[in-house]
């Protein structure tokens, strides 16, 4: 590992127009990633589908309907997904951008990966998630509805990550809608 000394792609002190044109570069670079066949590599499904099975925050009739819907959803497709894609994980030094925290990067599905962003920044970063979206969608012409229908899977995913009572509140809110 080396030591990048860059900033992170979004960070305070940016004005509107700056924080657009970041979600643009980091849609460019997402795209650019999910153009690399990574099979051979982890799969997105089998990650998700143990992150469903184990998890203790779910009753079964959920975890089985989620289970169902990521069947559903399952293309087969072998895209590079970075698996955890936000501006924190993208630095610039100056002259490029680096992507780092590739932990959970699999052979998947684009659009998974592209929710998981969506997500993200839907829960920490609020006024930029339609702006992600909105990007994503025009640069590789998919449906929002297509990336969206991801997302209790994605939100069922992230449960098992070590999150305060808030957070896995507000994801079980994005898997089970009351």
């Amino acid at each position: 590992m080396e030591y990048i000394d860059g900033k992170p792609l979004i960070h305070h002190g940016m004005d509107k127009n700056e924080r657009r044109k970041a979600i643009g570069i980091l849609v460019d670079l997402q795209c650019r990633i999910h153009q690399v066949n990574a099979s051979g590599q982890p799969k997105q499904t089998q990650r998700l589908l143990q992150r469903i099975k184990h998890m203790p925050f779910l009753n079964d009739k959920d975890k089985n309907g989620l289970i169902a819907l990521l069947l559903k959803l399952n293309t087969g497709t072998e895209n590079l997904c970075h698996g955890d894609f936000h501006p924190l994980n993208i630095l610039y030094d100056g002259e490029k951008h680096w992507i780092i925290d590739w932990v959970d990067a699999a052979a998947g599905n684009p659009l998974a990966d592209a929710c998981r962003t969506y997500l993200l920044f839907k829960q920490y970063m609020t006024r930029s998630a339609g702006i992600y979206l909105n990007a994503f969608c025009n640069k590789t012409k998919a449906k929002q509805e297509d990336i969206l229908e991801w997302l209790p899977i994605v939100a069922a995913g992230r449960l098992h990550e070590n999150l305060d009572g808030k957070e896995r509140a507000w994801l079980l809110k994005q898997i089970l809608p009351v």
